[in-house]
């Protein structure tokens, strides 16, 4: 049996309580020996309960605080995940607060990763989504129970964003319909970072990736938990669009605030939910079914959540502006600047060495093309040359049988009379 790896996770969050605290217990309890939290910026309990977290477990949380409104979610994940190779993990899984990864009969994730080969450099899983009641209350540790429907995709693969985009939009499709971006599970690396929500990594190289089945280890995702939450999705992509990004990044979001500005957010949460018998006009309803793994893996973290009152909604409301270590949290945000700027020249350093290698190949093809050339060139001479020593050895055969013939001899008398005749008489001198 393969020893149990060592795992650090690193989480983001901004005004994610309480859902947090049980993602974070989740991964804690099941997965990971340590979890790195980003606060970024949060203005709800957030900060409190990461107190009240890192009491729970002691020396297993480590919180940065991130003050910076703007956020540059590679950079931070990047830099994070390079802080937490100080406890040397041999794999880091960067998750979300709505994200709690599933495996037969709880199998920690180290034993899985433990089992894999020292040439495999990153794991890929996929996101399966669960669907939350119309009436779904985040404090109340009841509803989460109720949280047994599992959304099945209605479209093969994935969509290009704009594509996705306006049939959501035109109300073709929604969100649960189209399979979402998988993700990795990474080894510790710090010459390489996650990018897109640990959908990618960089730079990008030849390499070994192993991609699991859901059977054997999938994420259970609640992209729609409730109607705060997708009010909360309007306001951050209401960000993006004043920030000025290029149309396919945070396009969820952003497609998000515009039913929003529409006046259809009603609509949209209605359409992602379960619990309305008819679909909003124009818009399409989830196709489900039953799944009860994920209410299983809550049971744990949520017996604890009501132990120990995280699920209040005092807790949720009074936290804004408290330290969660003290003195011991750390300011990212120069850091965060700092890592991106890394990234830049990293980035950049990469795009010129691809150029060179580019403009390298090329020569090299067209010196291979020249080579190729002068070797046709000088095979055809050789070939001429070889033609004209052959006419000539033919020629000289020729006369030489000629020349030894009996006629030839025996008319040697004629030829030289013959020449005589047409030079003519000599010219005779007079004196």
């Amino acid at each position: 049996m393969s020893a149990r790896v060592r795992v650090v996770g690193v989480v983001l969050a901004r005004d994610e309580w309480p859902l947090l605290a049980l993602s974070i217990t989740h991964a804690l309890t099941h997965h990971v020996d340590e979890v790195h939290v980003v606060d970024h910026a949060s203005t709800d309990g957030t900060a409190a309960g990461l107190v009240e977290l890192a009491e729970r477990w002691p020396g297993q949380i480590t919180v940065w605080d991130l003050a910076d409104p703007r956020f540059d979610q590679a950079a931070t994940t990047a830099l994070v995940v390079w802080l937490a190779v100080g406890d040397s993990p041999e794999w880091v899984y960067v998750f979300d607060a709505d994200e709690f990864l599933l495996t037969p009969d709880d199998e920690p994730l180290g034993e899985f990763l433990g089992r894999l080969g020292p040439d495999v450099s990153a794991v890929r899983y996929q996101l399966d989504n669960w669907v939350a009641p119309v009436d779904f209350d985040e404090s109340s540790p009841g509803d989460y129970l109720r949280l047994v429907h599992r959304a099945v995709t209605t479209v093969a693969e994935e969509l290009p964003f704009d594509i996705a985009r306006d049939r959501i939009w035109l109300g073709d499709l929604n969100f649960l319909d189209i399979p979402f971006p998988s993700k990795l599970i990474v080894r510790n690396d710090p010459s390489r970072w996650l990018v897109g929500g640990a959908h990618a990594l960089q730079p990008a190289r030849d390499e070994q990736h192993v991609a699991v089945a859901p059977a054997v280890l999938r994420v259970g995702h609640l992209p729609f938990l409730s109607r705060r939450r997708v009010a909360k999705k309007s306001w951050h992509g209401a960000q993006a669009d004043a920030a000025g990004l290029p149309p396919s990044t945070s396009w969820h979001v952003r497609l998000i605030h515009a039913f929003d500005r529409d006046g259809r957010l009603d609509d949209f949460w209605e359409s992602h939910s379960i619990g309305v018998s008819v679909a909003p006009t124009g818009r399409t309803l989830p196709t489900t079914v039953e799944d009860p793994d994920l209410v299983a893996a809550l049971a744990a973290p949520l017996t604890e959540a009501v132990e120990r009152q995280w699920m209040s909604r005092d807790l949720d409301l009074a936290g804004a502006g408290a330290s969660p270590r003290g003195d011991a949290t750390v300011p990212l945000r120069e850091l965060v600047r700092l890592t991106k700027r890394h990234q830049q020249l990293t980035d950049d350093g990469a795009r010129a060495r691809n150029d060179l290698v580019i403009r390298l190949d090329t020569e090299k093809a067209r010196s291979a093309a020249l080579s190729r050339e002068v070797d046709r060139l000088a095979a055809a001479l050789a070939r001429v040359a070889e033609q004209r020593e052959e006419d000539l050895a033919v020629a000289v055969a020729e006369r030489n049988a000629v020349v030894n013939s009996r006629s030839w001899r025996s008319t040697a008398l004629l030829r030289w009379f013959g020449a005589r005749v047409r030079r003519g008489p000599k010219a005779v001198r007079r004196p």
